[in-house]
């Protein structure tokens, strides 16, 4: 066999990128660059507009291009000059960008860039027009007409800032369609991260979150795209949050309580700023997020305005609703200290007493915490939990703890024999039912003659000290089996099938019942 050359490369060297890669490829981060190079001072006061012009000179030969460097002119060179011809630059970019040429729209869009660079607020009165024209060139598949407009559009954020930030109602009016689920995640994701510089900037945040949400409420499909802006706007570089992310966090949980708010629209953007933060934020840099939610529960536990109760359990729902959120992401991953947040989960516990929707919700959060594959509880801290949720003064939440921990491997240990306890309080029927669920989950009936000798009894171990229950339960039994006909037994059919399911499973038998039975 002929031997391989030495120059032979075991790939190619140039691969087809699905337009999904490619997306995925751009940046239009350019605030965390190095200075743009016509940010750069010129010492023979040349304009960043002239600047541009000689670049594309010698860069592009295009017909288009010449065309556009024709209506420009090279009387540009100073800022007196540009202002001169300030209207008719603008025409001329405007008409070109309206009818754009794929060769020379990155020169056009430089030159929009240079322009609102060397203007500012003379460039401002033209903000809108431009706007306009640049979100119709996202109406496209190209990746290189997607990056070179997102990134015009982002420089444009960080030129103009000031000026948005004091026209900010119209100014974040205009930017929705694009945050609105009609449109490509790419690009909500393109346009909540150009414009997260400008959130920054705005120091009423107690305004701009009412200007978001009231938006929403007009605007119901822009709810995941505003999560997302303000997760890019606590977002920082490497995994890690911007140091505007912990006031911005506090700030966020708090309004959770504050009634002139939409709370439905707010909880939604919350639950998007999660997700985006679980999926995006490495878990070594999770503090911030856990140490500001904690603080806000607790703040509300302890406070003693207890004027309004709805307004602070509704609060405390979806507060507890943003943790079970971080938690289902990757078996709890991102939770770095799990006995912290037990410790919290006690205190809401012990505060006061809570409504059924807040325990409902305690209990999603607990169960996600104990059966969390990523999630390292010791059985001291795991039983201390547990013991807690028990004590709760509600058989219907205790119920529903036990149902949804029936595949936690701590069950027979820590749930079980409080799950015996309720299920001797109960009804005798709800009983039985409730037994008969943890019996299926934990030995499912055999359907197979092949797994007949795999069947065991599953350790139910009803003790002595619930004789009275079990001669309650014995008796049921009897009632619910003593049939005579078929019609009897299809009337009757689910207390039946519990009935036959659990009857194996008991142990701590009275044999002259069970006999019976």
């Amino acid at each position: 066999m002929k031997n391989k050359p030495l120059r032979h490369k075991e790939t190619n060297t140039f691969k087809f990128q699905p337009f999904s890669e490619r997306i995925a490829n751009i940046n239009v981060d350019i605030f965390h660059y190095v200075k743009h190079p016509y940010e750069e001072s010129s010492e023979d006061c040349e304009t960043f507009f002239y600047q541009v012009l000689q670049k594309w000179n010698v860069l592009n030969l295009s017909e288009s291009y010449d065309l556009l460097r024709k209506e420009i002119t090279n009387n540009v060179q100073t800022l007196p000059q540009l202002l001169s011809q300030k209207e008719h630059i603008v025409h001329v970019l405007l008409n070109h960008l309206e009818n754009s040429n794929l060769l020379s729209l990155q020169a056009t869009l430089e030159f929009v860039v240079a322009l609102a660079r060397d203007l500012r607020q003379e460039f401002y009165v033209y903000y809108t027009e431009f706007f306009a024209k640049l979100i119709g060139l996202l109406n496209t598949k190209d990746t290189n007409q997607l990056e070179w407009t997102f990134t015009c559009l982002a420089y444009l954020f960080k030129f103009l800032w000031r000026h948005l930030v004091r026209d900010l109602a119209p100014v974040f009016e205009s930017l929705l369609p694009l945050l609105s689920s009609s449109k490509p995640q790419y690009i909500n994701n393109f346009a909540a991260e150009s414009f997260a510089f400008v959130a920054r900037k705005v120091k009423d945040k107690r305004s701009f979150l009412k200007l978001v949400l009231k938006s929403l409420l007009k605007y119901p499909d822009g709810i995941d795209g505003c999560g997302r802006l303000l997760f890019e706007t606590v977002r920082g570089i490497s995994g890690q949050f911007h140091t505007c992310a912990e006031s911005l966090l506090i700030f966020l949980l708090e309004s959770l309580f504050d009634e002139s708010l939409p709370q439905k629209i707010l909880f939604k953007v919350l639950t998007h700023l999660v997700v985006c933060i679980t999926e995006n934020i490495n878990s070594k840099n999770s503090q911030v997020f856990w140490k500001n939610i904690q603080l806000v529960i607790e703040k509300s536990c302890l406070s003693d305005n207890f004027d309004k109760p709805e307004t602070v359990m509704e609060g405390m729902t979806c507060l507890l609703s943003l943790i079970e959120t971080s938690l289902q992401h990757k078996g709890g991953v991102f939770l770095l200290n799990p006995s912290s947040l037990v410790e919290t989960l006690v205190n809401i516990l012990k505060h006061r007493e809570w409504n059924d929707g807040v325990y409902t919700v305690i209990i999603n959060v607990v169960s996600a915490l104990l059966q969390g594959f990523r999630i390292n509880l010791s059985q001291e801290v795991s039983s201390k939990l547990i013991r807690n949720i028990l004590s709760i003064n509600s058989k219907l939440i205790i119920k529903l703890f036990v149902l949804k921990t029936l595949n936690y491997g701590g069950f027979e240990t820590f749930v079980l024999p409080g799950a015996i306890d309720l299920c001797s309080q109960l009804d005798t029927l709800d009983s039985l039912h409730l037994l008969s669920k943890i019996v299926v989950n934990k030995v499912p009936p055999s359907l197979m003659v092949e797994n007949f000798q795999l069947w065991s009894r599953y350790p139910l171990n009803l003790s002595q000290s619930y004789k009275e229950y079990i001669q309650r339960l014995y008796h049921q039994l009897f009632d619910i089996l003593n049939v005579n006909s078929i019609e009897e037994i299809t009337g009757n059919v689910d207390n039946v099938c519990a009935a036959l399911l659990i009857l194996p499973h008991l142990q701590d038998l009275d044999q002259t019942i069970y006999d019976k039975v």
